[in-house]
């Protein structure tokens, strides 16, 4: 399907470039195309591998494409390119999940934890743990071959030393989660509060558009409506809501059951008290009646009355200022509360590896728990604690090997790369 001057690709050498023609069934021209050649193990998935690029437009790429699949290819699944990369020993599963944290970024910092990933250093670090859990297990079992009371303490403190070492490092990986967590998936700020009290003003401000209508009428909103920004270089997602109230109309109910379904997703709870009304106990009860989350309380229509920061007694909460009147300044204050709150939770990626992925907590965290029963087996004067101890530690053992796709199954990489783009 390619044609060119002098030797055919076939005879060409690896990270070669040539230039020629994408040729149909009759020898017609389909496109004027360049075709690179990488030669196994020095390409992507470490197999032989060729790459047209042909010219931009869906019509010139597709008309390639049909032609490839006349000559014998077919289409690929999805992510089976870095599953082969993966089944080639080219990279580890983190890697390959860094690939697709790297395409789905959504700010800069996101991207860079991404690369990171992509670039081993979680996966060099989960093989040094995986290594010193094994040998520490090893000890134990060659320990068995001595009656317990010839057992070399040499060989018990090396367990006991290297247990004890992998259980800090787990501990320390899982305490990047709430960071790599905010990375990958963003920032969630639901915006609650009564019927009418600026809430799709506020979100208006807030998300730079005017995405949601704002109706004197009580009850405007009905369904949740998001936008995305960036604030200290994490994607946030905004969320309006139906208001709160006391009504027997059953769309707004189940606006207020969404309300109160996103109040348990959300990260962070700006709860609107419009600055012209009192503030009663039902404001009082809503806030008290909400999941404990981070939460902001947003003064609107401070423009109309002087704000009544006294709204829930008893309770510490920041106050922000919002009008309409002043837009910049509003979205300024209510910004600064969010960003002093990720300040917080942010951590050194750059530094160290982080992680962002729910499966490697959890694989993780059950690493963890194991090596705490190992640890806690090995400082007992039980008779069996060598045996225990050393079934904790290959239980350790196999969940990192998880991570990194040291032991693994077809249903683990089938979710895993599912979930990629075709082609990728």
């Amino acid at each position: 399907m390619f044609v060119c001057a002098g030797a055919p690709p076939s005879q060409r050498s690896s990270h070669t470039v040539i230039h020629g023609r994408v040729s149909g069934a009759a020898g017609e021209t389909l496109d004027e195309a360049l075709l690179l050649i990488m030669r196994s193990p020095r390409s992507y998935t470490g197999e032989d591998v060729v790459e047209f690029q042909c010219h931009g437009g869906t019509v010139s790429a597709a008309r390639v494409l049909r032609r490839a699949i006349e000559v014998g290819c077919r289409v690929a699944e999805p992510g089976e390119f870095t599953k082969r990369a993966f089944l080639n020993g080219r990279i580890d599963l983190t890697q390959a999940e860094g690939v697709l944290a790297l395409i789905q970024a959504g700010s800069e910092r996101a991207a860079d934890a991404a690369l990171r990933l992509l670039q081993g250093h979680l996966g060099r670090e989960i093989n040094r743990l995986y290594d010193l859990v094994v040998t520490a297990s090893a000890n134990l079992d060659a320990s068995l071959d001595f009656p317990e009371e010839d057992i070399p303490s040499e060989v018990l403190d090396a367990a006991h030393s290297g247990a004890l070492e992998a259980r800090n490092s787990c501990s320390n990986l899982l305490s990047t989660w709430s960071c790599g967590k905010l990375l990958r998936h963003g920032f969630r700020v639901v915006i609650l509060g009564r019927a009418n009290a600026g809430k799709s003003t506020l979100f208006n401000m807030l998300s730079g558009s005017d995405r949601a209508i704002v109706s004197q009428y009580p009850g405007t909103t009905r369904d949740t409506i998001e936008s995305w920004t960036e604030i200290h270089g994490v994607q946030v997602c905004l969320v309006d809501t139906a208001g709160f109230a006391d009504t027997e109309c059953p769309i707004e109910s189940e606006g207020i059951r969404r309300s109160r379904a996103e109040a348990d997703l959300a990260d962070m709870i700006i709860y609107c008290c419009p600055a012209n009304e009192m503030c009663d106990q039902m404001d009082s009860n809503i806030i008290a009646s909400l999941p404990p989350k981070p939460t902001i309380i947003a003064l609107t229509k401070t423009d109309i009355a002087r704000p009544d920061r006294s709204l829930v007694r008893g309770i510490t909460i920041p106050c922000v200022e919002t009008t309409i009147k002043d837009p910049s300044g509003s979205v300024c204050r209510i910004n600064e509360q969010i960003r002093n709150y990720l300040e917080g939770i942010q951590c050194s990626y750059e530094s160290s590896p982080v992680i962002i992925s729910e499966r490697h907590r959890s694989a993780l965290e059950a690493a963890r728990v194991s090596l705490e029963e190992a640890i806690s087996l090995m400082e007992s004067a039980r008779g069996d604690a060598c045996v225990l101890a050393s079934e904790s530690l290959k239980s350790a053992a196999d969940e990192l090997a998880k991570i990194i796709g040291r032991s693994y199954d077809a249903d683990l990489l089938n979710a895993i790369f599912g979930t990629f783009c075709i082609g990728k």
